[in-house]
């Protein structure tokens, strides 16, 4: 009964996971949205202000510095000033002009390679305060970069008027010797000589002079402003809008993965789809929803509309299909593990078979821990026990319902696995087939004890009930294995407790004599 791996999962089979799973993913979800807008709102608001300088060339000077400190590399020209402008001594100026008691925020310049503009960026959580230190940037490097031009024309200054000095002195070192009466005539014209050359150089020396002060005096601004930092009026950081729609993916993305690897760890039975993880070829001929009785009297003698009643209707149903391919008068019914609902399916088979005019009798073979006897309120001092033992089968035989009769378990024995594996069993279920149209045995669940595999031996038909949310794929497997192995004649399964969908549901509604369709998984 059992058969090789499934194929890989369809796009269907997948998302029926996700909506089995929608909790996971809907947790997930509101989880990672939770934590994202949590942490956006409780973030600091910042705001960026930015200021935009251009930067321009002239023969003397340019605004990033003189003409001899300009690289013919302008990338790397703009690249150096936008360090300077990053530094540490314009941004002492920045805190000495604002008057500020720590450092200002720091500027950020950015710039590309199609222009001479150098963007300078400056990020507070004071929207006005980010757009005053970003334009106070941009005048703290115009002062440094004037000072650096007006000290170095200074120092060159200083160096020419130094070189002139000297001249000077020679000049008048040799007025000196000129004004001697006793220097010959050619020794005079080679101090002349000298004299004019040394005024002659003295003359080149002012004129540079004099251009470098005039260039002193001429020094502007090295940047020139060309948008000045406006005030933000929203913040850039946090984006609770942005946050949330990534806190939404993400949690989209775990909720998922989460939900997918839940199923494939979980091996739970929960739908009728979830029997292929046990890797069986049986069909699934009943779901079984949830009952809205508490009590133990069999939901198909109370009531005649129900969702319940109309699933072991359908179950009936499809026994009478079985008993089209093979000789089905007597049925087992058994379960992986106890609580799963064995009794209950066996009671409400019988009493819905009964109905249907099929003269039935129901045999509480679970010699362990009997339950049919609590579910029509009748006495179990005498049943089956009491006829394997060689009471005749009248004398446990109690009436319960119109065609129905039922065998309590009796007293329970010390040996109930080999009472059930006898010949004397044999003979009493012969003895039941011949006086009734079916016979229905609730038997002891398979993987505790051999109950169930030694009394496969006398049936034509054994149904094993799992329970949606309890029967686990590894239970329901190694409970057919089991049978497999002593050849019993296994059906198909009932799933109990079944959560069905509404495409599940009967739009006829229901009623006590309609037919019943046929539910397989």
């Amino acid at each position: 009964m059992l058969d090789t791996p499934k194929p890989a999962m369809t796009l269907r089979e997948y998302w029926t996971i996700v909506v089995r799973r929608r909790l996971i993913v809907a947790f997930a979800v509101l989880a990672a949205v939770g934590v994202a807008l949590g942490v956006s709102f409780t973030t600091e608001r910042l705001y960026r202000a930015s200021a935009s300088a251009i930067v321009r060339s002239t023969n003397a000077t340019t605004v990033f510095g003189t003409a001899s400190q300009a690289s013919n590399d302008a990338r790397r020209r703009i690249a150096n000033e936008i360090s300077l402008l990053e530094g540490v001594e314009v941004r002492q100026r920045v805190r000495d002009d604002l008057g500020l008691a720590v450092f200002p925020p720091q500027a950020q310049g950015t710039s590309n390679t199609t222009d001479d503009v150098v963007v300078v960026e400056v990020v507070s959580s004071d929207r006005v305060f980010a757009a005053t230190v970003a334009n106070a940037y941009i005048e703290a490097y115009n002062e440094v970069k004037r000072e650096t031009a007006v000290n170095d024309l200074a120092k060159a200054v200083d160096e020419l008027q130094g070189q002139i000095s000297r001249l000077q002195d020679g000049v008048d070192a040799i007025d000196l010797v000129l004004d001697d009466p006793n220097l010959s005539s050619g020794d005079r014209d080679l101090q002349e000589a000298k004299r004019r050359e040394l005024v002659a150089q003295q003359s080149v020396f002012q004129r540079t002079l004099d251009q470098r002060q005039v260039d002193a005096n001429l020094v502007s601004s090295p940047a020139q402003l060309v948008q000045p930092a406006t005030i933000p009026s929203e913040p850039f950081q946090p984006t609770p809008l942005r946050t949330g729609l990534l806190g939404l993916l993400a949690g989209l993305v775990l909720g998922l993965g989460a939900a997918l690897l839940r199923d494939r760890l979980d091996q739970s039975i929960k739908v009728a789809a979830d029997i292929e993880k046990v890797g069986t070829t049986l069909t699934v001929l009943a779901q079984v929803p949830p009952s809205s009785e508490s009590g133990r009297q069999p939901i198909s003698a109370t009531k005649s509309v129900d969702p319940a009643v109309e699933s072991y209707r359908s179950l009936r149903t499809s026994m009478q299909f079985v008993a089209l391919d093979r000789a089905m008068k007597v049925l087992q019914v058994t379960s992986a593990i106890p609580g799963e609902g064995k009794t209950t399916t066996a009671t409400n088979l019988a009493v819905v078979m009964a109905q249907a005019g099929t003269r039935v009798m129901l045999i509480d073979g679970d010699l362990r821990k009997p339950m049919v006897h609590e579910s029509f309120g009748i006495g179990t001092e005498i049943g089956l026990v009491d006829n394997l033992v060689g009471l005749p089968i009248e004398g446990s035989v109690q009436h319960v319902a119109d065609n129905l009769d039922v065998i309590p378990a009796g007293r329970v024995p010390a040996n109930p696995s080999e009472m059930l594996s006898s010949r004397r069993m044999a003979e009493v279920v012969e003895a039941l087939k011949d006086r009734y149209d079916f016979v229905i045995i609730d038997s002891a669940p398979v993987l505790p004890v051999s109950d169930a595999a030694a009394l496969s031996r006398h049936v034509d038909g054994v149904l094993v009930v799992a329970q949606a949310g309890q029967s686990t794929a590894p239970q329901v497997r190694h409970a057919i294995a089991a049978l497999d192995q002593v050849d019993a004649p296994l059906i198909g399964i009932v799933l109990n407790k079944a959560r069905l969908a509404a495409k599940d549901g009967y739009g006829y509604g229901y009623g006590s004599t309609g037919a019943s369709r046929k539910q397989n998984g």
